[in-house]
């Protein structure tokens, strides 16, 4: 089951990304993301075999695919170029605030009322965001700024070119306009955008280090309790403190995004990525239990965006040190969008009016799943087979070799 929604999400992602590009209206795209996952909601709660369970993660899934794709590229179609590593922050932090605060209070719920007060909540959840969507202005005009000078005509057919060139032109028509030929060429022989933007390096090397940064931060969610009980003796009750504050250093975001439109996403991008690196490297010198040492894992830890909580050890002040991973994702991300707005510059039309902000942030959330699906296997892996100081420089060095490439 876990497996289904990531898997569901990777591959469903690039297909979905090219709809969102070729969908007249990005509302009802996200409409139908949202009826997705209300679909998903009303199987999870009337579930009565597994294959029925299977089935409504693979459904949230694709809706959460549908949803990410399409709410980011209207993101980059309201704010443009200029603000988008800001408000890239800003979209991460609500995300985590909601991982922040779905777990407890699906606890109270759970608790007070049973199962079922929890799948009421989620479907009023996905009924007021419907509500908001229905609700929703979107902004006029074509979604790509860079467009051949007839891009308002219709794509040339075979048959329209045939006819362009009779078998014994005029004058005029033997010297035909040069733009038009451009355009005939372009159209004709392109390859499809998603492919195009598979082929940039650039983009290439945002979605490795998107996916490492969610490799990182999945691979403590196995690995960690496990070694918190090996060498602390904690309980399942104080290792769980971390899981409440997982996000909380990332709500930084916004600050980081705000950071990488005024210096360049690049920078700030690989500034975290040696900060992530110098963190991991540092892990092993966690090795006994002693209260110095619990102190210098929540650290670590916070630095990275994760937290330990233990009254005796770790202040909630330690949590203003936790935005690492805050410095990579928002940046990533902003760089994406520059990158495709630097393609289609340079190839106007490779996109039409639709633009290929869809398809370039679906394959943002090809590596975000890629990692999550890697990250606790990884990570799992080298601890059981060669320890958790193997384990942690093994990481440290997958964060070194994202700083060249971005």
């Amino acid at each position: 089951m876990l497996a289904a929604f990531g898997l569901a999400n990777l591959l469903g992602s690039p297909f979905l990304g090219w709809l969102a590009d070729r969908s007249s209206s990005r509302k009802t795209f996200l409409l139908l993301g949202l009826l997705l996952l209300g679909t998903a909601t009303v199987m999870l709660t009337f579930a009565t075999n597994v294959q029925v369970l299977v089935a409504s993660r693979l459904f949230q899934g694709l809706s959460a695919a549908i949803i990410y794709t399409g709410g980011l590229a209207l993101l980059m179609d309201t704010v443009g170029l200029e603000e988008i590593g800001k408000w890239m922050g800003f979209v991460l932090s609500f995300g985590n605030a909601g991982l922040l605060t779905s777990p407890t209070l699906g606890g109270l719920l759970y608790g007070k009322l049973g199962a079922n007060a929890v799948f009421l909540a989620m479907g009023i959840i996905v009924a007021l965001d419907i509500i908001l969507r229905l609700g929703m202005v979107e902004k006029a005009g074509p979604r790509s700024n860079y467009l051949p000078e007839d891009e308002d005509s219709q794509p040339v057919s075979a048959v329209d070119h045939i006819e362009s060139y009779p078998l014994i032109p005029s004058p005029a028509a033997s010297q035909p306009d040069a733009t038009k030929q451009n355009h005939v060429s372009v159209t004709r022989s392109r390859m499809p955008t998603l492919l195009i933007l598979l082929g940039k390096p650039r983009i290439l090397a945002t979605m490795y280090g998107v996916m490492l940064t969610q490799t990182f931060i999945t691979s403590f969610d196995g690995v960690l309790p496990v070694f918190l009980r090996h060498i602390f003796g904690w309980d399942s009750t104080r290792a769980g403190f971390m899981f409440l504050t997982v996000s909380v250093p990332t709500l930084a975001a916004p600050l980081t995004g705000m950071l990488s439109d005024r210096y360049g996403p690049r920078w700030v991008a690989a500034a975290g990525f040696m900060l992530v690196s110098a963190m991991l490297a540092s892990l092993p010198l966690v090795h006994y239990d002693s209260v110095s040492q619990r102190v210098l894992l929540c650290v670590l830890l916070t630095v990275l965006g994760k937290h330990v909580r233990r009254h005796d050890s770790c202040s909630v002040n330690e949590l203003t040190l936790g935005f690492a991973f805050s410095l990579t994702i928002p940046p990533l991300a902003a760089d994406l969008a520059s990158a495709v707005e630097h393609i289609t510059k340079e190839n106007p039309g490779i996109a039409g009016k639709a633009g290929a902000y869809g398809q370039a942030f679906s394959l943002l959330n090809c590596g975000i799943s890629a990692g999550v699906l890697a990250g606790p296997s990884l990570a799992g892996f080298l601890h059981e087979t060669f320890g958790w100081s193997i384990m942690a420089r093994s990481l440290a060095v997958l964060s070194a070799s994202a700083i060249l490439p971005i």
